[in-house]
């Protein structure tokens, strides 16, 4: 029969190897495709970041000794909004009906054709 394991009480300088830049541990404890057990981050904004974006609901957060305690917990599920009756739905409300374009009949310019009986030849252009 298989003996248990006790578990490892990790040092602080095992727990955050990165030294006093990267203050903030988070331990998974569920599997998310593409990520890593084990993430180490610099303020609690980029902590709270990644488990926003990953959508992260299970972990273990360590804070360094002497780093600034989180103000809350990103784990914690997040309260929603119900949705509020007094604006109106969008099937309720009625569209504008819209006219259509006014066809217009165009017509041919006249101002800008060129007369062919001003300049008909060369020699007519230079003997007036």
């Amino acid at each position: 029969m298989p003996t248990k394991r006790k578990p490892v009480k990790l040092t602080q300088e095992e727990l955050f190897p990165h030294g006093d830049t990267f203050a903030y541990r988070l331990q998974l404890t569920e599997n998310v495709e593409g990520l890593g057990n084990i993430a180490w981050f610099q303020c609690e904004f980029h902590l709270t970041k990644h488990v926003e974006r990953y959508r992260i609901t299970k972990g273990k957060i360590d804070v360094m000794k002497g780093a600034a305690p989180m103000s809350k917990d990103p784990l914690a599920p997040k309260r929603t909004r119900k949705a509020s009756g007094t604006k109106a739905s969008q099937a309720s409300k009625a569209k504008k009906t819209t006219k259509p374009a006014a066809k217009t009949k165009s017509k041919p310019r006249t101002s800008k054709t060129a007369k062919k009986e001003v300049f008909s030849s060369l020699d007519t252009f230079f003997s007036s």
